[in-house]
Order: C-alpha cells, then sequence, then structure tokens
C-alpha cells in the first residue's frame, strides 16, 4: 500500500500529466480555483493537491474514466495510462466497426454516439460572448468520422502546408487526440455535422484509419462560425505566439472586451494584453513570423520596451535585442540583464546632457551612497533631461525595482498560461 507522501506525489504528477485541459477546467470552475493558480499544469496540480486531494480522490472515485487512468498510472505510470488509451482506441474503433456494419445491413444511417447534449444557442444571432462561452463550456461528445462534412471554414494559418503534420499524426496516435475538434448541426436533420475547427486534427485521424472522433458539438447560427473558429484556436496548445497574439485581436475586433475574452478563456488581462501589443510593433510581429521570436517567455519580456500602440520608448532599442535574441537563444534571466545592461549603457544623449563631475571620495556604505545619488537626481538633475533620456532612466529604474522585489519577496508566481512552445 502506498505511503501519504507517496500518494500525494503520485496524484500531483496525475493532475500534472494525464488529466486533459477540459476535466482541469471542469474541476477549477467546481472548486474555484483562480487564473493564477491555473497558469501551468504544475501549478494547478500543486494547488488541486494541496487544498483539495479529498475532493479530487472523491471525484476520481465517482468518475468511471478518472478512476479507471487513476489506478493504471498507480499500477504502470505514464506506461500505464497510454496502454489504457491504446486499449480504449481499439475497443472504439471495434465498437464503431459493429455499429457501422449493423446499421448498413438493415439500410439504416451510421449511428450516433452522442453521451450529452450540444450547448444550444437557437437564436439567428447571438453575441460574440454567446460565441466563446458556447466553445468553452460544450461539453464532449464521440462522432463517426462519415458523419462529419469539411469545408473551407479553417482559418487558420498554412493549413494546407504545414511541415508538422506528419509529427501531429504522430503525436495523436502515441498520446491519444488530446484537444477535440469543434462542430455544429448541418441545419437539416440528416445526423450530418459541419466541422468548424480542426481540420488538421481531423485529418490527422482520418490518416490513422481511425473511425470516430472526439468534438465540441456547439448549435450557433452561421453568423458566429467565425467566431467559433478563432475560440477554438487561441486555445491551442501548438499555436505560435504571434497566431496566438493575432486570434485575440480578431476576438477584440468582433466586440468582446480584453476582461471578458481573459475570463473566457483562463487567462490573465495582463497577458492578452501583453501580447496584443508586441503583435502591433512591425519589427517584434516580423521576428515572431519569421521564428526568430517564437516563445512567449522571450516575446513578452520585450513589452516594457514598447508602448501600448507598439511603438519603442526608446529609438533603436529593439533591434539590437532581437539579434541577441537570434544569436544567443538566451534564457529569460539571460536577456533580462541584456536588456538591463543596454538600457544603462552610457549614449551620447546622456553624455551631453550631464556635464562631467569631479571624482568624490567614497561616502559610506553602498546604500548611502546610492541614496544619495537617486535624490540628487530627483532634485536636480532631473530637470536637465530629455523625453528620451527621462524614458531609459525609467525603464532602467523599473526594472531594478523589480530586480529588488524578487530577491527580497521572491521570484514571482507566473500569471499566465503559455501554451508549451
Amino acid at each position: 500500500m502506498l505511503s501519504r507522501d507517496n500518494t500525494v506525489k503520485m496524484l500531483r504528477e496525475f493532475v500534472e500529466l494525464v488529466l486533459d485541459d477540459t476535466t482541469r477546467r471542469q474541476l477549477a470552475q467546481t472548486w474555484a480555483i483562480t487564473d493564477a493558480d491555473m497558469a501551468t499544469p504544475r501549478r494547478f496540480a500543486t494547488t488541486v493537491v494541496t487544498h483539495h486531494r479529498e475532493q479530487l480522490l472523491q471525484a476520481i472515485a465517482e468518475n468511471d474514466r478518472l478512476d479507471t487512468q487513476w489506478k493504471a498510472y498507480q499500477n504502470d505510470g505514464l506506461a500505464g495510462v497510454q496502454a489504457l488509451w491504446e486499449s480504449e482506441r481499439r475497443i472504439r474503433r471495434q465498437t464503431n466497426k459493429t455499429h457501422i456494419a449493423a446499421a448498413r445491413s438493415i439500410g439504416a444511417p451510421a449511428p450516433s454516439l452522442d453521451r450529452e447534449p450540444a450547448i444550444t444557442l437557437p437564436k439567428s444571432t447571438v453575441t460574440t460572448l454567446e460565441a466563446v462561452e458556447a466553445v468553452v463550456h460544450a461539453p464532449i461528445q464521440e462522432l463517426p468520422l462519415d458523419t462529419i462534412v469539411v469545408r473551407d471554414v479553417n482559418v487558420r494559418l498554412n493549413i494546407e502546408d504545414d511541415p508538422t503534420f506528419a509529427e501531429l499524426v504522430t503525436s495523436i496516435e502515441q498520446h491519444g487526440l488530446l484537444q477535440p475538434v469543434v462542430v455544429t448541426s448541418d441545419g437539416n436533420n440528416s445526423g450530418q455535422w459541419r466541422l468548424l475547427a480542426g481540420e488538421r486534427r481531423y485529418r490527422a485521424v482520418k490518416n490513422l484509419g481511425w473511425r470516430t472522433i472526439l468534438a465540441r458539438i456547439v448549435d450557433v447560427p452561421e453568423s458566429a462560425w467565425k467566431i467559433v473558429m478563432l475560440t477554438e484556436n487561441v486555445q491551442r496548445q501548438d499555436l505560435a505566439p504571434w497566431e496566438e497574439a493575432l486570434g485575440y485581436q480578431q476576438l477584440l475586433d468582433t466586440g468582446l472586451s480584453l476582461r471578458q475574452l481573459a475570463k473566457q478563456l483562463h487567462k490573465s488581462p495582463a497577458y492578452l494584453s501583453g501580447l496584443l501589443k508586441l503583435i502591433r510593433n512591425p519589427l517584434i510581429r516580423e521576428a515572431m513570423r519569421d521564428h526568430r521570436l517564437d516563445t512567449r517567455s522571450l516575446a513578452l519580456e520585450l513589452a516594457p520596451l514598447i508602448d501600448v500602440e507598439g511603438h519603442e520608448k526608446i529609438p533603436n532599442t529593439l533591434e539590437p535585442v532581437l539579434q541577441f535574441i537570434a544569436a544567443k537563444r538566451p534564457t529569460v534571466t539571460q536577456l533580462r540583464e541584456y536588456i538591463t545592461e543596454r538600457l544603462a549603457a552610457p549614449s551620447p544623449l546622456t553624455q551631453e546632457a550631464s556635464p562631467p563631475q569631479k571624482p568624490r571620495a567614497a561616502r559610506g556604505s553602498f546604500l548611502k551612497k546610492e541614496v544619495a545619488r537617486l535624490e540628487e537626481i530627483q532634485k536636480t538633475r532631473i530637470t536637465r533631461l530629455s523625453p528620451e533620456e527621462l524614458a531609459v532612466l525609467a525603464d532602467l529604474y523599473d526594472r531594478t525595482a523589480r530586480a529588488l522585489r524578487e530577491r527580497l519577496e521572491g521570484p514571482p508566481l507566473p500569471t499566465n498560461e503559455s501554451p508549451s512552445d
């Protein structure tokens, strides 16, 4: 029998590595877990096991699927869960073959495998917020592939020529379909479904010879299809940062507020605002599209260098920073240090603004000297500086203050869910 410590450790790993995003969101809503604690699977797992362990064990015991997965994980770890998923897929394929063969033998259409009713919005028009909610909260159901009709509705970029398609097929074969597609009824009661989002996943599953696919079924009017597609796309784990930001901007362009969007997608407003600001700057946008800047963590470090419209706060700052990123592939810490050093380096403007100072003898401790220097700048020298020079100092002091707070309080907890790159 497992000890308490081992059980806690395995529960944490189970929540982090095995639970799908939909289950995590459902648990988070049930237990009122904050967006900050949903930032990463590891953060979420720690929160759940620390504060809701008994509730989690009860939820697992009451859900046959989770209970089976938990037992498989206890016995054989991830290998046991993967073997379980493969067994479930084989059973589904065989069951589907039996159902379809039986239906065809009597001339009936292939049976629907729905388990829950779809989220229905019967009005002729719906608001953007309603469409987003329909996708986020739609139940997951299993549908036969031959009942799904694919049309030109998917707006995801470069879908036809994506070189990673083979990788997607391999990933789904090994780990299963981690994110369902999104479909809607074709409207004529024929049992057919219109694919709204997830064409790459649909084609990958079809290439594998599967007969069914997991799908979110939403019943929304055609006027809301684009909103549904955009909502599903920005929740994808394999989106590039600039694609993700572009999707957010397109959703905002439909009339949704930043706070509404953040709440529905379980993202922090600061995370959305930072990404949106980045794509408004041509240099950063081009670097993101060319994959010279392809991680969210590094990209968001550049947000303090530009204003809300995407303009550089300090002229000619971004280009050398982007060159440094492309050449060195730095960590977040290395990039912060480089930016701080670059901003602290004397420029012609600052050299001309302040006349040479006579050397002065040391006046006590480093702390006393720093306090005196900053007080002198605040009282007198600040009036001699141009707006550009003030921007340099302001950004440098912001970074210094952040570093001091981190040293005092420890590094801040992450506030956004950054899909894995």
